[in-house]
């Protein structure tokens, strides 16, 4: 449960309504000496919670013991009506013991210690049968739960599925072949460090886990060293917007220049949606060009910072 929450609201810093326990069960984890950060803010789909034995048993407690009960609360409403609290999840303990050999039973009952639920067979042949519908209705309830806190956010389908993330493999490829041109001395806008087509990063300016998309327009080689001390922080515009927007210049240009530019002709495709500026067409005026991005940066630094990110990063000076 907290390997499908980490994702919307460790990494993405998705908002909960004041009542949902699951960001402070996080807290929990991120204060505890035994969870490094870093695995927390993992991009990656894969379970992060290999050590089940070291997470704290106040968070073992909360999720088997609530949650498993409160999902049985709709098979037994008519019989636990007027009880809360610890009595209500007993008389449910109870009732799907007393009634899981029924025509109609609930999915589980609880083992005599209470730590393992039984799945009915019955029920584990509907859900294996049924996975895939069960999944996409648990995604779009969960989707608007999620959408009336965080109105305000983009791409939100895609911080709730597990499956989905940053693949920049043919933006990588094309600002490759632009090191490798040797028509310009590339230098991170970061750090100040020259870039070699054969070490790089690739950069979100406003951080894949806010936009959850690897457009063009959003994108710039930086330093190894640059990329990692920006991790998920929002650079700030006054020290670093004019040298993204001139990269995002040239490569436009080196993209009218290449003999094969219809190889690229996707990866630009979001300046004609995102910017409203057909680059395929002709080369934008460097003004233009500039306009248009800080007309789509702008607000989305505002939304990212209200969500959480942290603003106006700058690369460390060194002493």
């Amino acid at each position: 449960m907290l390997d499908a929450a980490r994702r919307p609201f460790y990494v993405f810093r998705l908002r909960s309504r004041k009542d949902d326990r699951v960001p402070q069960l996080f807290r929990q984890l991120e204060n505890s000496p035994r969870w490094d950060t870093r695995i927390l803010a993992r991009r990656s789909g894969d379970v992060f919670l290999t050590r089940s034995d070291e997470i704290p048993q106040s968070i073992v407690e909360t999720l088997t013991n609530y949650v498993s009960r409160l999902f049985l609360t709709p098979f037994f409403s008519e019989r636990i009506g007027g009880l809360a609290g610890t009595p209500r999840f007993e008389k449910i303990r109870m009732l799907a013991e007393k009634h899981f050999y029924d025509k109609s039973p609930p999915p589980y009952r609880f083992t005599d210690n209470g730590d393992a639920i039984v799945i009915h067979s019955r029920w584990k042949g509907y859900i294996r049968d049924n996975a895939s519908i069960l999944k996409s209705w648990i995604l779009w309830h969960w989707a608007g739960y999620m959408q009336r806190t965080n109105p305000s956010v983009p791409a939100l389908i895609s911080k709730l599925d597990e499956e989905v993330m940053s693949i920049t493999r043919k933006q990588r490829n094309f600002w490759r072949r632009v090191l490798e041109s040797e028509k310009m001395d590339c230098v991170c806008i970061y750090s100040g460090e020259r870039i070699l087509a054969e070490k790089f990063a690739l950069d979100h300016y406003i951080p894949w886990s806010f936009v959850a998309h690897d457009e063009m327009w959003n994108l710039v080689p930086v330093s190894i060293r640059g990329n990692e001390l920006k991790s998920d922080n929002l650079p700030k515009n006054s020290a670093y917007f004019e040298s993204f927007a001139q990269m995002q210049m040239f490569s436009i240009r080196y993209l009218h220049d290449a003999y094969d530019k219809t190889r690229w002709e996707g990866l630009f495709e979001s300046y004609s949606v995102d910017l409203s500026m057909n680059v395929m067409e002709r080369v934008p005026t460097y003004a233009a060009l500039r306009n248009a991005l800080a007309s789509a940066i702008d607000p989305l630094v505002s939304l990212a910072a209200n969500q959480g990110f942290l603003e106006n990063w700058t690369f460390p000076k060194s002493r």
